[in-house]
């Protein structure tokens, strides 16, 4: 059922995207916009128990939106269930218990999800957000041998992507950060090197391989005619539990707080967003990654490794649609 779970082709409604490529700020796209109503939408929200993702589920099941909500700790899963239920008065509130560490957990997420959505929504996921982060101080492997930060940030978001592409038909947006890395260490992705002053590195690195892989998404989505587009969001130095992990007490004590800050929210519904893809976004305006995230080499190079690590790839039409 919908409700909560343990471990266990889309309409091409939307736009068509005619699209002039610019690899710093991503592509312009030319068509009708998104509506901005969030009644009668399918959205999901990886991490979103507590910090950013719990406010932003909040924020789109009070506008009506039937929304997703996903943990790994089974009582916080239950218990945001019940809260936003019952605090939002929208009983379309379900939720998923998976920890996305794990890539087979990851995999039976998707499974799970892709069920519901094909029973009881007519196979449509307007938006995913991959909110769910990690910040860890010292190294963690995870059961599939991954770097836990990479996993989490990075390698499950990915795979849970591909594997729900083809139902996806508005939005993708990936939460990555203003701390993200100015370039990969391709030897030191797992920490095979050195794990970095308390784990700052992994996280940097982590946040420029999620801009990374969703430029080059951008593109294929394009290339495909699929109607979804993909943007990169810094959702705000708000007082989460990464934050404390990473930045310390200090920093956490002026933070914003979570409810304070609503651009995943804004992302959703924000008509703009639909004109255009593959770009990065802070304080809600496009912001310049770093030259190395739009490297051609690059991006195909990770592309490689993360179809590796997961086992999976995206698949599309291969029909290209032509550029103006």
């Amino acid at each position: 059922m919908l409700a909560l779970a343990r471990q266990r082709t889309a309409s091409s409604g939307g736009h068509l995207l005619q699209l002039v490529r610019n690899f710093t700020l991503g592509y312009e796209a030319f068509g009708e916009d998104a509506a901005s109503n969030l009644k009668g939408k399918v959205v999901l929200v990886t991490g979103s128990t507590d910090g950013l993702g719990k406010h932003t589920a909040a924020l789109l099941a009070q506008q009506g939106a039937t929304t997703l909500v996903h943990g790994r700790n089974r009582s916080r899963v239950q218990r945001t269930l019940r809260e936003l239920r019952s605090h939002t008065a929208n009983p379309a509130v379900y939720a998923y218990c998976y920890d996305m560490s794990s890539l087979s957990q990851t995999r039976a997420f998707a499974e799970h999800v892709r069920r519901d959505l094909d029973q009881h929504f007519d196979g449509r996921l307007h938006c995913l957000i991959n909110n769910a982060g990690v910040f860890n101080e010292e190294l963690v492997l995870t059961e599939d041998g991954l770097e836990e930060t990479w996993a989490v940030n990075v390698a499950s978001p990915f795979l849970l992507t591909a594997s729900l592409i083809d139902l996806i038909t508005e939005r993708i947006i990936n939460v990555t950060s203003i701390s993200l890395s100015e370039k990969l260490d391709f030897d030191n992705l797992q920490g095979e090197k050195e794990y970095g002053r308390v784990g700052h590195q992994a996280y940097s690195q982590s946040k420029l391989a999620l801009n990374m892989w969703s430029f080059a998404l951008a593109a294929k989505l394009h290339k495909a005619r699929h109607p979804a587009v993909v943007h990169c969001i810094d959702p705000g130095a708000a007082a989460t539990k990464v934050l404390l992990a990473g930045w310390g007490e200090v920093a956490h004590s002026v933070a914003m707080r979570a409810y304070e800050c609503s651009d995943e929210e804004w992302a959703v519904r924000d008509p703009a967003l639909a004109r255009c893809t593959g770009r990065y976004w802070v304080n809600r305006k496009p912001r310049l990654s770093p030259k190395f995230a739009h490297s051609l080499t690059a991006q195909q190079r990770l592309w490689d490794i993360l179809v590796q690590q997961t086992g999976t790839d995206f698949v599309l039409p291969q029909q290209a649609v032509a550029e103006a």
